[in-house]
């Protein structure tokens, strides 16, 4: 039986893992994004109304999801939960909202806002710059750690 791999700070210092996140990092962002984009493009937008707000408690305290209403334009009544939260709650009970929706799936929908849009592609997107940057940092520390220093005369 072969004993499990030790890593040392030389490996963990290597700019190659810090690519790798930031590679995947960005495969996922520009995945999301596409998506979104596609919602965007075929979906419509109608008037909504914020119906409650679902508490959500955690590690980082407890955050407000907005619960939304609207009618599609054939006249079908729905309802969503945002997938983000906030706290304080960016919105209030009763508020008018514009709601995004998939006309062949309207169950598929989001509140009209760039940041319930854009938010999480955005934010994948910064964070594989992140590690692609400190991947650079690490292999520009490298070199010239490896690089014998110079003679003085």
């Amino acid at each position: 039986m072969k004993p499990p791999r030790i890593h040392t700070s030389a490996q963990l210092s290597s700019p190659t893992p810090w690519f790798i996140v930031a590679c995947v990092a960005l495969v996922v962002a520009v995945g999301f994004g596409v998506f979104t984009a596609r919602f965007v493009s075929h979906s419509v937008v109608v008037a909504g109304t914020i119906t409650g707000l679902s508490e959500s408690s955690g590690d980082n305290g407890t955050t407000f999801a907005p619960e939304y209403s609207f009618t599609t334009q054939e006249g079908r009544a729905y309802e969503g939960l945002s997938n983000s939260g906030s706290n304080p709650p960016k919105y209030s009970v009763g508020q008018a909202i514009r709601v995004r929706y998939d006309p062949a799936a309207p169950s598929h929908n989001r509140i009209e806002s760039f940041g319930n849009l854009w938010g999480f592609p955005i934010s994948v997107l910064l964070s594989s710059l992140f590690f692609a940057v400190l991947g650079f940092v690490m292999r520009a520390a490298q070199r010239r750690k490896s690089q014998p220093a110079a003679a003085s005369a």
